[in-house]
């Protein structure tokens, strides 16, 4: 979740909140998938100059490679207006983030609506926190990145100041990778099971949302 300030900076305080939602079985929560949200978000404030995100230092997700190369695609790209970029990290054991509030705010409003049958009524519910001042990016399954680590390992082992790019990407720049064609998906076996669980607890006008999961069979991929 990401709030903005009226200036077009991302500020700590929850004001204009844009929540971007996915579910499971479109995608996942790596790294990849991480970035491809933050990139909806920017392409969501694609006139805004200067912006500042406040993150965890989950390496897993915003502090790695990959992230600070699609960073470095950001700024150089006219998807957007960005002049500047500012990362800023919590220190450990400070991470209460404006995001936290918004979080709770959702949880409040799942509890209001009691019974969360599908995506739907979850969206539902996130449009409904902070006041109902909350615009919603879902996300598609062509929204989704293959973000790539563009650094050099061999510099960033032998030369400071880092980062640096590999050779080829700091002459003729980085471009936008390929987007993801085919969803994340989730084994038929799981997928039967839920069906048949939820069928006659559910009202009807919900289970479409369950038969039309699409389906995986690599329990890899779902045990991502």
């Amino acid at each position: 979740m990401f709030s903005r300030s009226s200036e077009g900076h991302y500020a700590s305080a929850v004001r204009n909140v844009q929540g971007v939602v996915w579910h499971e079985a479109l995608s996942g929560r790596s790294k990849e998938d991480i970035i491809s949200a933050s990139y909806a978000f920017f392409l969501d404030n694609r006139d805004a100059e200067n912006i500042i995100l406040w993150l965890d230092n989950c390496a897993a997700q915003n502090k790695n490679w990959t992230f600070f190369s699609f960073c470095v695609y950001l700024v150089n790209s006219a998807d957007v207006a960005l002049n500047t970029l500012t990362l800023k990290y919590f220190e450990p054991g400070h991470t209460f983030m404006s995001a936290d509030s918004f979080h709770h705010q959702v949880e409040k409003s799942l509890k209001q609506m009691k019974k969360v049958y599908d995506f739907g009524d979850y969206k539902d519910a996130v449009q409904k926190a902070n006041s109902s001042k909350v615009k919603l990016i879902e996300m598609k399954i062509n929204n989704f990145f293959n973000w790539e680590d563009k650094s050099s390992q061999y510099k960033l082992s032998k030369i400071n100041p880092r980062p640096y790019l590999i050779a080829k990407h700091q002459k003729n720049g980085l471009e936008k990778p390929k987007c993801k064609t085919v969803c994340r998906g989730i084994s038929q076996a799981r997928k039967d099971t839920l069906i048949n669980r939820l069928r006659g607890i559910i009202p009807i006008t919900r289970i479409n949302f369950w038969k039309n999961l699409p389906v995986s069979e690599n329990p890899e991929q779902e045990d991502e």
